[in-house]
């Protein structure tokens, strides 16, 4: 996840420095929703199921995304995280 984190940060970057008159309103919701979402998706406190469904729920977002292109290859990096992290052994005092 860290490697697609460090992505995002630098695509919000670029973002703030380019500015968002070319972005819908809309979809700059949707993209605050999807950081929240893999906020969540990376919190070793939630429980696997909520962030798995955190996970699936910004994945679906982000593949609707159509002003932003996010490439395959971030998503599949991203896909290979999430896996990794599931895989785990949870963190001191995690439940899973």
């Amino acid at each position: 996840m860290e490697t697609f984190a460090r992505a995002w940060d630098i695509a919000e970057r670029h973002a703030r420095r380019v500015g968002q008159k070319n972005v819908p309103l809309a979809e700059r919701k949707t993209i605050k929703e999807i950081r929240t979402l893999l906020d969540i998706a990376e919190n070793s406190a939630a429980s696997q199921t909520e962030r798995n469904l955190a996970y699936r729920r910004a994945q679906k977002l982000i593949e609707g995304l159509s002003s932003i292109h996010v490439p395959q290859s971030l998503m599949a990096q991203l896909e290979e995280s999430h896996r990794l992290m599931l895989t785990a052994a949870p963190a001191p005092g995690g439940i899973r």
